[in-house]
């Protein structure tokens, strides 16, 4: 039976709960870092795969788990995601040596694949056509706000207590979580059948090539021997993951979805958004440190007003604006404001001061609490509701996919805009090794400028790149193909 009245809104609790604490776990370690390095040794490669093996693991696994979820039940495997975080961030707890903390960050990651696409099918089946957007609009802005508040939750938690406490915080709210969704929310699934194995291992596979090669590159160089490679092997695999979906007799996705207009169209917003917004976020954090001077506290905490914007604009504005101008309008004006934004972050001179900042960062949060939620409900009204777990894994590994793509790609622009903007005898790969080298006031102020000057251009790109998702926005279909044929999905399921 599915829950109505207030125990939906309930339900929605327990899922953007759940949601938050994933989501958390993308950026609260980044904060923890430094202790980790000084109590494990981490090497500096250590370093790396404790932050990014969750995001390898969620972006190449989503669609596998959501799949799976259409034939095993999305509760199920919610539950599933819940248990594999809880005691994998119990390992991390205890985790006495790099590897056993790089282990447990990857199982987590697995947890963490389980639990995005769940929770996003389970929402869609518990609330009516006419509640869902705004209910996706919460959901949507407590994912944003998890990613903005991580590092002012993991600096107020390592300011009274060891680093542990970034992971064990994880343990009391899925074991909650777990409880409440198995003693109060029914079974959704599909139709049922075969899981699709061979597709799952295929997708898995392709996605750990792709997202190995992009988070590698930036270290490596995209021309070491083994960047390209895995790209290649990656881009290979997701061949045959699509040659296998189309010849399996129940495949894990559909390929035919792409076909659809609207789903396709979505698709690619989703990717775009992700791209431009990861990378400008993540040169955004740079800016505020290293040409503004803050801490990375202090940066946090200047990052509000855009965490404010997304909440706000995400929980309560989304769905009006969407009810009033249609998906495509509203995605349209969502990004166009948030390109707007994020264009005068980038234009605003070091001598203007954080005040200058501010109002940037509040219209850029606010157009991304409107497009958000309005793009997650697009991809999922342009499926049929059997296929709703898949759907949403796919939004899961575009996100996750996009966002390293952004932060590789952006990151690189800047650091080649940096060299190349540095005189000759000053040439240098990052600021701090360009002020080391410096001989005089001139040519460190000569440096900053210069970086400052990139990450300005590389801010330009990426508000760009949002702005052009708007574009391709506009284009989505007026109706949702399952919509119009009668197909809803608002409610149902089997228990």
């Amino acid at each position: 039976m599915t829950p109505a009245g207030p125990r939906r809104w309930w339900v929605l609790s327990a899922l953007c709960l759940t949601l938050f604490m994933t989501v958390l776990d993308n950026t609260v370690v980044n904060v923890a870092i430094p202790s980790i390095v000084e109590q494990l040794g981490a090497t500096t490669a250590d370093v790396q795969w404790m932050v990014n093996a969750y995001t390898v693991a969620v972006g190449s696994l989503a669609v596998a788990a959501g799949g799976i979820g259409d034939r095993v039940g999305y509760r199920a495997m919610w539950l599933a995601g819940l248990a594999l975080f809880a005691g994998f961030s119990v390992l991390a707890v205890t985790a006495g040596e790099p590897v056993q903390l790089i282990v447990a960050r990857a199982g987590m990651g697995v947890g963490g694949a389980c639990v995005v696409p769940a929770t996003l099918a389970v929402l869609t089946r518990v609330f009516s056509e006419r509640d869902r957007p705004r209910a996706i609009g919460i959901w949507t802005a407590v994912a944003a706000g998890g990613q903005a508040l991580g590092p002012l939750l993991g600096g107020a938690l390592l300011a009274r207590f060891p680093w542990q406490a970034v992971f064990a915080l994880n343990i009391p709210i899925a074991v909650l979580c777990l409880v409440f969704a198995r003693a109060w929310v029914p079974e959704f699934r599909g139709p049922g059948g075969r899981p699709d194995v061979a597709g799952a291992l295929l997708s898995a596979a392709a996605m750990v090539g792709i997202g190995w090669a992009v988070i590698a590159a930036p270290g490596r160089g995209w021309t070491a021997p083994e960047v390209p490679a895995s790209l290649v092997l990656g881009a290979a695999l997701l061949a045959a993951f699509v040659r296998q979906e189309k010849r399996a007799r129940e495949p894990m996705l559909d390929m035919a979805l792409f076909r659809v207009p609207a789903f396709r169209l979505s698709v690619v917003t989703s990717l775009l958004a992700a791209f431009g917004l990861a990378g400008s976020i993540f040169l955004l954090t740079q800016h505020l440190q290293f040409d503004f001077g803050y801490s990375p506290l202090d940066a946090g905490v200047r990052t509000l007003p855009m965490a404010a914007g997304l909440l706000v604009c995400g929980s309560l504005v989304s769905a009006r604006v969407g009810a009033r101008l249609g998906a495509a309008r509203g995605i349209t004006a969502g990004m166009t404001l948030a390109a707007a934004g994020l264009a005068a972050i980038a234009l605003v001179p070091l001598s203007a001061g954080y005040p200058a900042l501010a109002p940037g960062l509040l219209a850029a949060g606010c157009g991304l609490g409107i497009a958000g939620p309005l793009v997650a409900n697009a991809l999922l009204g342009s499926v049929p509701p059997e296929q709703t777990g898949a759907a949403s894994g796919t939004q899961g590994m575009l996100h996750e996919t996009g966002a390293s793509l952004g932060v590789a790609v952006l990151g690189a622009v800047s650091a080649a805009l940096f060299t190349a903007r540095l005189p000759g005898d000053l040439e240098a790969g990052s600021l701090a090794e360009a002020l080391a080298r410096a001989r005089s006031g001139g040519q460190a102020e000569h440096a900053r400028s210069a970086f400052a000057g990139a990450i300005s251009a590389a801010q330009l790109t990426g508000a760009g790149l949002v702005l052009l998702c708007g574009a391709v926005a506009w284009f989505l279909p007026r109706t949702e193909p399952a919509v119009a044929a009668g197909q809803t999905t608002n409610t149902g399921g089997q228990q």
